[in-house]
């Protein structure tokens, strides 16, 4: 019986023995591999294509990592990309390496930043946004030389490529997000769930924001701040070498908010606006909020745009605008990668407004006046379409109420000045009364050739004004019927010249209509 004992002690104290050894021997090697470059030529054996480095790190069970300065970067034919993590917590299977597979099952880190960027080539690297994308240490783009003339193809290219399965993936404190030209930074939360197979299938089955002091910027030029930003989002799965660019984001399911959010210098909107080819944003504050729905690929995104925009001042071909603004828009049935939506249930409220036609030699800036002479304009559209696209656009139907008509009008028909400084008011605006409280409906166009308005129908109290008129440049166009009372008139201005019609004007206006001109038509007949 004591032998038994004695030779169970002695396997127990050779275990031990064992156990320490290789403990001291994974301590030793685990934190030397952590800290020194020994690893780096194993695992970074196509450093163009794919590349993992980090400063430092620790580790004291096998699988149980603290590592410093972790930073991934890789290319494929059409993205270039790159993840950095400041301090991070990681729970990795070992044996799962031996299948060429990253399996982490836990994360928890603090900092982060992601950058995503199209892969350029020789005939796209001059494109104009192409400057906003992301910095990425190591990787010129387009690439030279390109990974694909470096490494020769591989024999056998169904053969399994490194599978990264990440679960359960926190991280905290400051954030950065980066994709081509668009930039979203904060502090919070950023989780995630992630499955990549490399060549072969990218799947984000899990990314959750939550972050406060949010800020977007537009490459180097911060355009919100104070964002609240709340996500929940899925994105692929997709083939990495067959999707490039803002096409990513055709995979990308789920909901956002984006709440007080705060734009201080109007000025950086200019290259977004529709019509922007004669539009410019001087002046103004501007907060917002926007939340986005995509339950499925095939019902495309939704969402509900809110602006609130006081002391906004802006030009338009010479001619002076300035007021507050507050839009709450229903977007449905639209894409986020080519920023087009159709529009519904939107109501727009402009108030306050100043509309000035400057004269030459006028400065800008909003002139004083007295609340009594402030335009207001308050319009409810029941169907359009808007597109954010580089150019933009905006169609949309509308019906409205309106302080008066002639204000607008003088803003809408005022042609630059031969200068180029200030504008002028053709003289036949003097014919129209300037009736108040008027109600009326109206189709508008507005992109970067100017804008159209069509199946404009203004009503008022004894007072009928209908027109179809377009102004494109330094071209004002369009015809136009008033009455007033006993009187009425007709204007032509087809070819930029204006036509007085007091000689029967309603039956030449008829004449002008066409079929489809049914609200036009239901005023006059």
């Amino acid at each position: 019986m004591a032998r038994e004992r004695s030779w169970q002690q002695k396997l127990l104290r050779w275990a031990l023995i064992i156990a320490l050894a290789v403990e001291s021997i994974y301590l030793v090697g685990g934190n030397l591999i952590l800290n020194t470059g020994i690893l780096s030529p194993i695992i970074n054996k196509r450093p163009e294509k794919t590349l993992v480095e980090w400063s430092g790190g620790s580790t004291f069970l096998p699988g149980r990592l603290h590592v410093k300065g972790l930073r991934v970067r890789g290319q494929s034919k059409g993205q270039q990309w790159e993840f950095e993590v400041a301090e991070a917590d990681v729970r990795i299977s070992l044996l799962a390496l031996a299948r060429k597979t990253i399996r982490i099952s836990r994360v928890r880190g603090t900092s982060f930043d992601f950058r995503l960027r199209p892969r350029l080539t020789e005939e796209t690297k001059d494109l104009p946004d192409a400057a906003d994308f992301p910095d990425i240490a190591g990787l010129s783009n387009p690439p030279n030389p390109a990974p694909e003339d470096i490494y020769p193809p591989r024999k056998n290219r169904d053969k399994p490529g490194w599978h990264l399965d990440l679960s359960d993936v926190e991280f905290k404190g400051p954030m950065s997000l980066w994709v081509a030209g668009a930039r979203m930074s904060g502090n919070g939360l950023v989780a995630a769930d992630l499955d990549f197979l490399f060549r072969r299938q990218f799947h984000l089955s899990r990314a959750i924001f939550d972050l406060s002091d949010g800020e977007i910027a537009l490459g180097d030029n911060p355009v919100v701040g104070d964002l609240e930003i709340s996500a929940d989002l899925t994105l692929g799965p997709f083939a990495p070498q067959e999707v490039k660019g803002l096409e990513v984001l055709d995979y990308l399911l789920g909901t956002s908010r984006l709440d007080n959010g705060e734009i201080k210098d109007l000025s950086v909107l200019n290259a977004y606006v529709p019509g922007a080819g004669s539009f410019e944003l001087t002046k103004g504050h501007v907060s917002f909020s926007w939340s986005f729905d995509k339950p499925s690929v095939e019902e495309g995104s939704s969402g509900v745009l809110a602006i609130s925009a006081q002391g906004a001042e802006m030009l338009i071909a010479g001619r002076q605008v300035a007021g507050d603004l507050d839009l709450r828009s229903n977007l449905v049935r639209g894409s986020l990668r080519e920023g087009r939506w159709e529009v519904a249930d939107t109501t727009l409220a402009l108030d306050n407004m100043i509309l000035e036609v400057v004269k030459s030699g006028d400065g800008a800036g909003a002139p004083e006046h007295d609340p009594e002479d402030l335009w207001w304009g308050h319009f409810t559209i029941e169907t359009g379409s808007v597109d954010l696209g580089q150019p933009s656009s905006l169609a949309v139907e509308a019906n409205f109420e309106i302080k008066d008509t002639r204000p607008l009008l003088e803003i809408f028909m005022a042609k630059p000045n031969e200068t180029g400084e200030g504008a002028k008011v053709p003289r036949w605006l003097r014919l129209i009364p300037n009736v108040t409280n008027l109600g009326g409906t109206a189709s508008l166009v507005l992109d970067a050739d100017g804008a159209i308005l069509d199946d404009v129908v203004i009503q008022g109290d004894k007072f009928d004004f209908l027109a179809r008129l377009s102004s494109q440049g330094q071209e004002s166009t369009g015809v136009l019927y008033v009455r007033y009372k006993a009187l009425d008139f007709g204007l032509d201005m087809t070819g930029g010249k204006s036509d007085l019609k007091i000689l029967r004007p309603k039956k030449w206006f008829l004449e002008q209509l066409g079929p489809e001109d049914t609200a036009m038509r239901a005023v006059l007949e």
